[in-house]
């Protein structure tokens, strides 16, 4: 096991009915809060509303900026950022998934600086100072609540990359597992996607070899995840399988399970990155339609690694033979998805034509270097790895 720090500083608050505890909860240490959600399903659901009785029973001053789209755009951070500035608000709440609370915490960085939340994203620039963040989440899927972490496309350069940094970590998440209840059955599906790939992925490509504690934990949490998806989409007002879910997701990327496993590089969530940066498609849908491919790649390139135990130990494959057992466990993830309804083929978007591959192809080569996996993921790799995606 190698050396790690690990600090979960972000205040839970998960259950029945907690939505009402978020005023009181930021009034702790802030009077004025920016409210940053999406397009319109946490009105529908009622979601947001409940937010604004609690902030306003805790006499906290909120000004929206509502609309955030899914793979959230910098210009909508630089829109909010000189919202927030005008405002003078003293806190960012992020109400909705994980790009509403992505785009808070983006937010809450750059409005507490002259720099331009890019220079933070693209490395030029540190962040040393945010507005605290807030976090009311209701898809259960990246794990942002509990992480100083928010993905932002730029829109000019249609790069999609990760601002790190723990400045930028919820000071309180509220979990209520209700607020899921109404959540459409593909993006349930979608985020259990998400979820799992967060975990799976990390297990299967960390660098330190003996983890026997961290396989452990990530084989348990995928097998809960693949559980609970398959019942939320079947039984969308299942209380606890929409808890289990929201939890699992939750600790899938909040740092706790790969700490001692060295930092994992995650191929996958590079290459979707590209794919959604340039064809706006769902994250988790692009993750299920890539991960088949790049199984397959690696299988026949002789990296199997630990998927045949993934296959064996958490879809429950029954095969002795390694090459076998990995490729029945490929199967029957994409029998999962497909139970889902998520796509397993990139050609499955329909949107997508094969020509678009180079483009694609292309970004991603960009993005790998910038995250420091251009050794194991130059051009040609990612090309074959995609042209086996559709």
């Amino acid at each position: 096991m190698q050396n790690f720090e690990f600090q979960l500083s972000t205040r839970i608050v998960f259950g029945r009915d907690t939505i009402k505890q978020t005023g009181a909860e930021i009034a702790r240490s802030c009077r004025k809060v920016l409210l940053v959600c999406g397009k319109g399903s946490v009105r529908r659901s009622g979601v947001f509303d409940a937010v604004v009785a609690s902030l306003r029973d805790a006499g906290v001053a909120w000004v929206e900026f509502g609309g955030v789209r899914s793979n959230p755009l910098l210009s909508q951070v630089h829109e909010a950022v000189q919202l927030a500035k005008r405002e003078g608000v003293d806190g960012i709440l992020g109400v909705g998934g994980g790009s509403a609370i992505d785009s808070a915490k983006a937010i809450a960085a750059g409005a507490a600086s002259d720099r331009d939340v890019w220079a933070f994203i693209d490395g030029t620039a540190t962040v040393e100072k945010a507005l605290p963040v807030f976090a009311v989440i209701t898809l259960a899927a990246t794990g942002t609540e509990l992480n100083g972490l928010a993905v932002v496309t730029n829109d000019i350069t249609k790069q999609k990359w990760p601002l790190r940094s723990p400045l930028i970590q919820p000071r309180v998440s509220i979990l209520d597992p209700t607020a899921t209840f109404s959540v459409p059955r593909d993006y349930t599906a979608y985020g259990g996607v998400d979820a799992f790939s967060h975990v799976v992925e990390a297990y299967l490509v960390w660098p330190e070899p003996s983890t026997p504690l961290q396989d452990r934990m990530s084989e348990a949490l995928a097998m809960t995840i693949v559980e609970a998806a398959e019942t939320c989409v079947r039984s969308p007002h299942d209380y606890e399988a929409r808890a289990s879910l929201m939890w699992a997701a939750a600790l899938g990327w909040c740092g706790l399970i790969p700490a001692g496993a060295g930092r994992a590089r995650l191929p996958n969530h590079m290459m979707e990155h590209s794919l959604s940066a340039l064809h706006d498609v769902p994250h988790g849908a692009g993750l299920s339609a890539i991960i088949p491919g790049w199984a397959r790649y690696m299988v026949e390139s002789g990296q199997s690694g630990k998927l045949p135990r993934l296959a064996r130990n958490v879809f429950g494959v029954n095969e002795k033979d390694d090459r076998k057992a990995a490729l029945a466990g490929i199967a029957a993830f994409e029998a999962w998805c497909q139970r889902l309804g998520s796509p397993t083929r990139i050609g499955q978007f329909g949107s997508i034509p094969k020509s678009a591959l180079p483009a694609i192809v292309d970004n991603a080569a960009v993005t790998a270097i910038a995250w420091g996996m251009g050794d194991a993921y130059p051009r040609d790799v990612i090309a074959a790895v995609l042209d086996g995606c559709w």
